[in-house]
């Protein structure tokens, strides 16, 4: 391992055509975070509850059922392994806490032998172990990747798309909706909870909960404002000024209208973090 090299889990080797597929899997594996947060926000005990698309319009608007996101990640992994190269001395060296997450799924996993119900409980361990799987392909690879902004691209598209679909929630989106449920003649059969979700005006984007939209917010939304500063600052102020600052705006509406109070106090905590590395 050479001096500077980041001592973590992985090695991309060199070469134009080896760089050239690893920027390819950096863009895919950026598409795959944004297409999680626009496809996937549905609580995986709902996968029975998901049906497949019937067109393009659904297949467009819709969620999709949980058994793509496992295919499309076995996909992704795959690709991956050939630019991951795992060595006994590079995982000796890594980081203690790096291999919290797989203790944690290690866990679940002997949890789940004593489920009471394995027609959930299994899934929910599939859903666990490509989260921590994407975690580690993340920490392993995207940071090898000296341009960053190539993975970021398709995970800005789905994180506006999040954004827009609350966006339009907030602005008529889901008082149509509401006037269109309390239209149905059944509709005191539904789950005193759903008819609590329709009745508030809290909005959740493209995910299930206001809590998980304030959550990709406050996880991903500084991260992508940085990359959006990168990529517009040679512009000129104002472009720069005009695209981060709308970003921004954007994502703070978003946190606001979710009415997550534990968002709020989560975005207070990060902000009183921030303050930490200012130089006064």
């Amino acid at each position: 391992m050479t001096k500077g090299t980041p001592q973590n889990l992985s090695a991309v080797p060199q070469g134009s055509g080896t760089r050239t597929r690893f920027d390819l899997w950096c863009l895919v594996f950026g598409g795959w975070l944004g297409l999680t947060v626009v496809k996937f926000g549905n609580p995986i005990i709902l996968f029975e509850l998901l049906p497949k698309p019937n067109d393009l319009g659904e297949f467009i608007l819709l969620a999709w059922p949980i058994t793509w996101a496992f295919l499309i990640f076995l996909g992704i992994a795959a690709f991956a392994i050939r630019h991951l190269e795992l060595s006994l001395n590079s995982l000796q060296k890594a980081q203690w806490y790096l291999w919290l997450p797989a203790s944690w799924l290690l866990w679940q996993g002997l949890a789940t032998t004593t489920s009471v119900d394995h027609r959930l409980s299994l899934p929910t361990l599939g859903h666990f172990l490509i989260c921590v799987m994407s975690f580690y392909l993340g920490r392993c690879l995207l940071s090898q990747q000296q341009r960053p902004l190539i993975w970021m691209g398709g995970f800005l598209f789905g994180y506006l798309w999040m954004l827009n679909s609350g966006l339009q929630q907030h602005f008529g989106g889901l008082e149509d909706s509401r006037e269109a449920f309390f239209s149905l003649p059944d509709w005191k059969t539904y789950p005193v909870e759903y008819i609590k979700k329709v009745s508030s005006n809290r909005i959740f984007g493209t995910l299930f909960y206001p809590n998980a939209l304030a959550g990709v917010v406050l996880s991903f939304g500084p991260l992508l404002a940085f990359g959006l500063f990168q990529l517009t600052y040679p512009k000129g102020n104002v472009v720069m000024g005009v695209t981060v600052g709308l970003f921004i705006y954007a994502s703070l509406a978003a946190l606001y209208w979710t009415e997550s109070k534990t968002g709020f106090l989560l975005g207070m905590g990060l902000f009183g973090l921030w303050t930490l590395t200012l130089r006064f």
